[in-house]
């Protein structure tokens, strides 16, 4: 009881998600990152989660990633929101899949307009989809939430019912039932199908905590897109528990301008711009521990290449910075692995 105190009474780790260990969802906005190299995983003890966003220029920042997971979220609708508009509290609505745009749409430009301060509260939970809540092919987000709060690791379990058939889904049977929703979803669903119901298990939290490991950067099954993808990430550090990168975990970063690796087996594996999701693709300045540098069993041949001065010393970094030239009086990085 007393170590669940204590685990309880932890830093929240807001910024990322995990599932098993893997690093699936950055969820953040601030533009210096610094991974963690182990987490622990809380059940909340509710089926109800709740974000607030304070300002116009924080609700849209939520969703304006489009590949990201807060906007897959917001888009999908199905949850409850409840506004304060200058400190007064107004009525909490149900916002389905096809009412998210022209709510949030009207709700802004009100308040906007009328120089109002505005914050809401989003609150996801159970829910039902009604036929008529899913009118066009861009609303099918309403069918998915659930399974992109349990991929990105959120949510511990859910039921989805329809008509006579009802699947229960866990973190633990996640991939052996996706063959049995994907049979349902390619079938389409009737008139009769509906309402499809959707009960959720308990929520977790992320907390400072040495439980489980970090060693990977994965996409959730169910977003599918970078991790980091289109971040307006700035410098990353990347842990020495980090193993391996998927594909792709970087595309379209391009504020990423620091990296630092602290990682024997990332640093290894870094052979190109491309190289580990695209960690280092936009960056101009490469950290790498010294110990990794010096003990490692052959040289690392793309970071001591011709794309980089000699590397310089930092307390216990080496420090590879990219050789620039002038291009159209524009200063761009001479990165030969681009033309690979």
């Amino acid at each position: 009881m007393f170590f669940d105190k204590l685990i309880e009474n932890a830093k929240v780790i807001e910024d990322f998600a995990f599932r098993d260990g893997v690093l699936t969802a950055y969820v953040g906005s601030s533009g210096d990152v610094v991974i963690p190299a182990s987490y622990s995983r809380v059940d909340t003890g509710s089926n109800v989660k709740t974000i607030t966003l304070n300002g116009v220029h924080e609700i849209q920042a939520f969703y304006a990633n489009e590949y990201s997971y807060n906007s897959m979220l917001f888009y999908a609708g199905q949850y409850y929101v409840t506004p304060t508009v200058n400190g007064e509290t107004l009525e909490e609505t149900f916002v389905t899949a096809g009412q998210v745009e022209t709510y949030f749409d009207t709700l802004i430009e009100n308040a906007t307009t009328a120089g109002q301060d505005l914050s809401v509260e989003i609150k996801f939970t159970s829910y039902d989809v009604e036929f008529t809540d899913v009118a066009t092919e861009a609303q099918f987000g309403a069918f998915m939430r659930p399974f992109l709060e349990l991929s990105a690791g959120y949510l511990s379990s859910f039921s989805m019912k329809t008509g006579e058939t009802e699947i229960y889904v866990t973190q633990e049977n996640f991939e052996e039932q996706m063959s049995a929703l994907e049979t349902i979803f390619s079938q389409g669903f009737e008139v009769e199908d509906f309402p499809i119901i959707y009960t959720y298990g308990n929520f977790s939290k992320f907390v400072e905590g040495d439980d489980i490991q970090v060693t990977s950067i994965e996409a959730t099954m169910i977003l599918n897109e970078g991790a980091f993808e289109r971040a307006l990430v700035e410098s990353i550090v990347i842990p020495s528990s980090i193993t391996s990168i998927a594909n792709a975990t970087f595309t379209d970063c391009t504020s990423l301008q620091e990296v630092t690796i602290e990682s024997a087996e990332i640093y290894a594996q870094l052979l190109s711009d491309d190289a580990c999701g695209g960690l280092v693709k936009n960056a101009t300045t490469i950290k790498v521990l010294k110990t990794i540098v010096d003990d490692a069993g052959s040289e690392n041949t793309f970071l001591t290449g011709d794309a980089f001065a000699e590397p310089a010393e930092e307390g216990e970094y080496y420090v590879f910075t990219k050789i620039y030239f002038q291009v159209n009086q524009k200063r761009e990085p001479c990165i030969l692995a681009r033309f690979f």
